[in-house]
């Protein structure tokens, strides 16, 4: 029988290898092709799989180096609830994948112990998203009200 030690160390070097074989081409443990790394830790990863929608796509592995160790998943739950707001406002306002990057920092920052910070981070980035859409909303508004303005302009004066 292995001593705890031993088992411990075997633990630590299968986690190693098993964060090192989460690559872009390469599969999660779902089996899922990852197409995007965003953030990779030594006990986490955020990344993108092949997937119809945002809300869908982004993902968050937690993997620690000791087994028993829940830590990092519980500074995670922290955040999650936030985490799944950006998730659905990223995807009810088709916002551009850049934003993903700054929410893979702020699970990071959470992660590693800072949750408040790292849930202000994500609420700013929300309403960066909600802001960018309305003008993008009004903009379109305005063009589309001008160009219906000047056929009817020209309509009266034919």
């Amino acid at each position: 029988m292995k001593r705890s030690n031993e088992l411990d160390n075997e633990y630590l070097e299968n986690q190693m290898k098993r964060m090192d074989s989460y690559i872009v081409g390469g599969n999660n443990p779902a089996g899922e092709k990852i197409v995007k790394i965003y953030a990779k830790g030594d006990e986490f990863l955020v990344y993108d799989i092949a997937a119809p929608s945002p809300i869908e796509s982004l993902r968050v592995l937690i993997d620690t180096r000791d087994e028993v160790d829940m830590e990092p998943v519980k500074l995670f739950d922290q955040v999650k609830d936030e985490f799944d707001k950006f998730k659905s406002v990223m995807n009810k306002t088709g916002a551009d994948s850049s934003y993903k990057h700054r929410a893979a920092n702020a699970i990071s920052i959470a992660i590693y112990g800072d949750t408040e910070k790292a849930r202000n981070i994500l609420i700013n980035i929300q309403n960066e998203i909600i802001s960018e859409f309305q003008d993008r909303l009004t903009g379109r508004i305005s063009y589309f009200g001008g160009a219906v303005g000047l056929v009817l302009f020209f309509q009266l004066f034919q």
